[in-house]
């Protein structure tokens, strides 16, 4: 993705392309979820539940709260609709009125992805490729997690902030570098994260 993503900025400069940021836009990513079962796209969900907090901060001033990338607190019902579509085995609809979701759910009937709206309108390629590259290590390591129950009960066993710190990697501190989480805020935002990230996990005997 990194590699894609440097070749197309070096187009965008050949052809002498200016970019022009604007508080009326922000950068899309989606995920490809077509290779996914239920339990892979329920754990993938689940992680991005409990560092969703952390992550929008740092997305950038006016994210917090913003209603064009709201965060799955901000909107429970898309949780709702989230768990009944994974407890009936994706036959369940998921309505339009989710479209400005942070992590937006319509998009998995319409291209078989999830859309993660949170970044803000960005013209530098060096914050757009560290959150592609932070997306990219919560898809990776979904896979890792074929009983979503085992994301939970991975933070229990070693705690908040070691799993923050596990699960993002080498881009844990750019996180907690850009926003103004102090140890005890950030624990409390991913106890908060993983008690959302519950209703999916438990919705349904993954045996």
């Amino acid at each position: 993705v990194g590699k894609e993503l440097k070749s197309l900025w070096e187009a965008f400069k050949k052809c002498k392309s200016n970019f022009d940021d604007s508080n009326r836009t922000s950068v899309h990513i989606h995920v490809n979820c077509q290779p996914f079962f239920l339990n892979r796209l329920t754990s993938f969900l689940a992680l991005w539940a409990i560092v969703e907090d952390p992550l929008t901060e740092w997305c950038g001033e006016h994210r917090v709260g913003n209603l064009f990338c709201l965060r799955f607190k901000d909107a429970p019902a898309t949780i709702r609709y989230i768990r009944d579509f994974i407890m009936n085995d994706g036959q369940t609809g998921i309505p339009d009125v989710l479209h400005y979701a942070g992590m937006h759910p319509n998009a998995l009937k319409k291209f078989g992805s999830l859309e993660i709206r949170t970044l803000r309108g960005c013209s530098d390629p060096t914050v757009i490729l560290d959150w592609v590259e932070t997306i990219q290590r919560l898809y990776d390591l979904s896979g890792d997690y074929p009983d979503p129950r085992d994301v939970c009960t991975s933070l229990s066993s070693i705690g908040p902030l070691a799993f923050f710190n596990n699960i993002l990697g080498p881009k844990a501190k750019l996180i907690t570098n850009g926003i103004k989480y102090d140890s005890n805020t950030l624990a409390a935002t991913v106890y908060e994260g993983v008690r959302i990230a519950q209703d999916l996990c438990y919705c349904r005997d993954w045996d």
